[in-house]
């Protein structure tokens, strides 16, 4: 039926049904393990929720974005998108910390952002920026990157379970 309900956007060239089919889709897709498609699609409807300016589903599209790094064992990414999802719940110290633990894990492994993730990161670390402000968010962001990796971690699961669908 998800399915028929994108197809069906798809053809009625409706980009609000067609971004809420991909990021219900992706759901299914992460729970039967098929990491590329889930990726695809959550990235697809996150690209439509961000132009059609709709925060929640931007939010939880970051969160099955978020489950498909952890999948592939990408700490680093599961932290960006802890990150951004802190951030659109204007948790806005947490969401710089998780960016800047997210930054020293990067570091560590040598895995430096490509610049499509930069250009899908960068609209919530302006965001934050904005909000808190240049220094705070230099200061959130430096104890974040400085943080041992557990600790960061540990601060990400405390930021609490996704919200309900």
């Amino acid at each position: 039926m998800g399915e028929e309900s994108l197809a069906l956007a798809r053809e009625l060239e409706d980009e609000r049904g067609i971004a809420l089919s991909c990021m219900h889709l992706s759901d299914v897709a992460l729970r039967r393990g098929e990491l590329d498609r889930a990726a695809r699609l959550a990235s697809e409807a996150l690209e439509l929720h961000r132009g059609l300016g709709d925060l929640r589903p931007v939010t939880l599209d970051l969160i099955n974005l978020g489950f498909v790094a952890l999948g592939r064992g990408r700490l680093d990414e599961a932290l960006e998108g802890v990150g951004c999802v802190a951030a659109g719940e204007s948790r806005l110290e947490e969401a710089a910390r998780s960016l800047g633990a997210a930054a020293g894990l990067r570091e560590r492994i040598e895995a430096p952002l490509t610049p499509d993730e930069l250009a899908m990161l960068e609209p919530s670390v302006a965001t934050v920026r904005d909000a808190l402000g240049a220094e705070r968010y230099d200061s959130a962001y430096r104890g974040g990157r400085s943080e041992p990796l557990a600790d960061a971690v540990s601060a990400a699961l405390e930021l609490g379970s996704p919200p309900q669908r």
